[in-house]
């Protein structure tokens, strides 16, 4: 049984892409060991999905953030990992800082397979900038030699990387989920107490500078004399100042986040799905989030800021408007377009891309992967 560690740098609570990965490999034989880090309240050991979670504790943690205690993080999780190479076969390196771990471990142990899966743009991040961005410019092209598979979210981060690094093939692996049989059961309108005659537009994810949460909230403070309300479900640094929002206007709302098997099931109570991200990096450019594939799932239009991979999905599919430009008037003109609309135009197109994105197709992909990796 050849033994795979997939290790990623977060404390493995809510990476679902990680997860559907470690259990899919787990389900068709693999020997699975998640490697994370141990931040907050969560297990050193568990187990879970037929697979192995185990986390590493860093002391560096509690240093400042910055990029120079970064430096320091780094060095304290080499040395802590350093002599794990020779206990696995293959190494799933989830996004850049795992690649120097595991061309480390290669060193040591020549047999090793590393499967490089990006989930951004690396070198194009959005906040990478100075010495930093030129450490990830300077090393990425040396480790990726290593690699001996790519994987990305997206075709566009793979045309780049094709295009930088030379590479004859760099697999996309969406972040779709796994399939299931929907039905709308009004569960936001029931739990936030929003009334039928409302049309819901709902923003789920990640609630961090550049994914347009302020875009929204000044846009539905001048949709107050319309039947439209904005829902976010998420969680992150602007947690605070959505929350205030939705204490002052009558017209914005939040629901904490439910887990990863009821988020299709909430995620249906809406009549549109918001996917706001600023185009303020290329890796933001070259995006196709979760939410896409789970608002598809959940068989609601989207509207998407203009960017490259969603506005192309979108208008492929014909499951959406996109909105022009970043800016509350044309965020605004989008919204009230959307509620002239008759949603029922976008329902072919949703129902065929539902059969088009989910898991069991990208799970195909990953196990085809891996069976070549182990033929080379």
């Amino acid at each position: 049984m050849k033994r795979v560690v997939s290790f990623v740098l977060n404390n493995f609570t809510n990476d679902n892409r990680v997860h559907k990965t470690a259990r899919s490999l787990a389900e068709a034989g693999y020997d699975v060991t998640v490697m994370a880090l141990k931040r907050g309240d969560v297990k050193v050991r568990e187990e879970m999905d037929g697979f192995k979670i185990r986390r590493i504790e860093l002391m560096s943690d509690l240093l400042p953030d910055g990029k120079i205690f970064s430096v320091f993080r780094l060095a304290e999780l080499v040395t802590k990992t350093f002599n794990n190479g020779d206990r696995f076969d293959i190494c799933h390196c989830n996004d850049f800082e795992p690649m120097i771990v595991a061309s480390l471990w290669k060193k040591q142990n020549p047999s090793l397979k590393i499967v490089y899966d990006t989930h951004e743009y690396a070198r194009e991040k959005n906040g990478l900038n100075g010495l930093k961005k030129l450490f990830v410019r300077s090393v990425e092209p040396l480790l990726i030699k290593n690699a001996d598979e790519v994987i990305t979210v997206s075709e566009g981060i793979a045309t780049e990387y094709r295009r930088l690094f030379g590479l004859e093939k760099v697999n996309v692996i969406y972040n779709a989920p796994h399939k299931e049989k929907t039905n709308r059961r009004d569960l936001l309108q029931k739990n936030l107490g929003i009334g039928r005659e409302k049309k819901i537009f709902l923003y789920q994810g990640g609630l961090a500078k550049g994914r347009g949460v302020e875009l929204l909230i000044k846009s539905f403070e001048r949709l107050q004399e319309t039947n439209a309300v904005l829902v976010f479900m998420g969680y992150g640094d602007l947690i605070t100042k959505v929350q205030e929002a939705a204490d002052r206007e009558t017209n914005i709302y939040y629901h904490p986040v439910v887990p990863y098997d009821e988020i299709v099931a909430h995620t249906s109570s809406a009549d549109f799905g918001l996917l706001s991200v600023e185009n303020v990096c290329l890796s933001y450019y070259y995006c196709m989030p979760n939410k896409m594939f789970e608002y598809i799932h959940a068989q609601i239009p989207i509207i998407t800021t203009n960017l490259h991979d969603c506005k192309n999905l979108i208008e492929e599919e014909k499951i959406g408007l996109v909105i022009p430009e970043f800016t509350v008037d044309k965020t605004v003109e989008t919204i009230e377009e959307a509620l002239k609309i008759d949603t029922a135009q976008f329902a072919p197109g949703l129902r065929a891309a539902k059969e088009k994105f989910h898991w069991a197709i990208e799970e195909k992909k990953l196990l085809g992967i891996y069976a070549h990796l182990e033929s080379r």
